[in-house]
């Protein structure tokens, strides 16, 4: 049973959403082993599956892709993004080259990396209709749709603590603010590192301890109740730091 959550547009209307738009390995590779099971075409859909998700692929991407971008000898795919975005190189790990190199061996001789029962190249509506049908297949609990490999990528990326920016440039986002991102990068870590700063002061047995902004007014609040701290902007009684 798919499990659909609705959420209310600004003009009153009720739309239904999924509860979320991505999908844990595990549940990447329980699809790529139901699609395995199609004995015919099945090395191919789940090799497709793997390239998507490994590269945050759009469909258009992932059915345009040709033999000549890939380089079995260095280990390396040149990718094209679409939208206007900036084309990188990835690596491409064991599993991926193993898989590649059966499906060119097995795979009718032409330039797409993926192609039909016809001989030529897949389309998106194949891709999204392969996609449903493997999650109907392997009884997810919500509808499976393409794009959902590339936000699978991103999440992966996050929770392996990589930094968005490097994210950003892999997955060919030409607009991205790569100044602000820098900055927002720069903040969140000095954010992070607040109350080990303020708590190396103290052991240093400063007379007193200057702050300029809440984090670093809580941090010396929680650091210490000997030495004095002065706030020099912000509103501490205000922000619910210290009693009026």
């Amino acid at each position: 049973m798919v499990e659909l959550q609705s959420s209310v547009t600004k003009s009153g209307t009720v739309r239904s959403r999924l509860p979320r738009e991505h999908l844990t390995e595990a549940e990447l590779e329980r699809l790529m082993t139901v699609a395995r099971q199609d004995g015919r075409y099945g090395h191919r859909d789940a090799t497709a599956i793997m390239v998507a998700f490994r590269h945050g692929l759009r469909s258009s991407e992932l059915v345009d892709l040709q033999w000549d971008q890939i380089d079995f000898v260095q280990k390396m795919i040149r990718i094209n993004r679409v939208k206007n975005g900036t084309g990188s190189m990835h690596y491409l790990g064991n599993s991926e080259l193993r898989a590649l190199r059966r499906l060119q061996r097995e795979s009718a001789a032409g330039p797409h990396v993926f192609v039909s029962e016809r001989g030529g190249p897949i389309t998106t509506a194949w891709f999204r209709k392969m996609m449903a049908r493997l999650g109907e297949r392997a009884k997810m609990p919500f509808l499976i749709h393409p794009h959902m490999l590339r936000h699978s990528c991103g999440f992966k990326y996050a929770n392996e603590g990589r930094h968005q920016i490097g994210f950003a440039a892999g997955q060919g986002n030409r607009g991205y603010d790569t100044k602000e991102a820098q900055r927002t990068h720069a903040r969140r870590n000095l954010a992070e590192r607040m109350p080990e700063l303020v708590a190396e002061l103290v052991r240093l047995k400063v007379d007193v301890l200057v702050v300029s902004n809440s984090p670093a007014a809580l941090a010396a609040k929680n650091a210490t109740r000997t030495i004095p701290i002065v706030m020099v902007a912000g509103d501490p009684v205000g922000s619910a730091l210290w009693p009026a």
